[in-house]
């Protein structure tokens, strides 16, 4: 029986921005501009990090990424949305929309002759 407590890996966000394996260049620029740990880094907004030298927008891209891969983005940023869903009626065929069509449309008489006196 082991009591002693597992091992927890250190969080991602006060981790060097070295974790991120950019390349030296855009790692240099981000150190140059006082982005020391990941935590420091998505708290800026790709606006902010493209003013700084030597940060265009390939370097970035690659800075995107690099965040995406262990689930982070930058500020004002976040994950692609959801591809839309196509509503059930949408998906079906045209054959089927006119059933499923005359089938409320029968409801819908049925229901009016029975409020509406003859």
């Amino acid at each position: 029986m082991n009591d002693a407590e597992p091992i927890e890996a250190p969080d991602i966000l006060d981790q060097s921005i070295a974790v991120l394996e950019l390349p030296a260049r855009v790692h240099n620029a981000l150190i140059a501009d006082n982005h020391l740990t990941v935590r420091q880094l998505v708290a800026r907004c790709a606006i902010y990090l493209q003013r700084a030298p030597n940060i265009g927008k390939v370097s970035l891209s690659l800075v995107r990424t690099a965040l995406a891969e262990h689930g982070l983005y930058l500020k004002g940023e976040g994950p692609p949305p959801p591809a839309p869903r196509l509503p059930v009626f949408a998906s079906l065929t045209i054959s089927h929309r006119l059933r499923i069509i005359e089938a409320k449309l029968d409801i819908v008489v049925s229901v009016l002759s029975k409020l509406m006196p003859p």
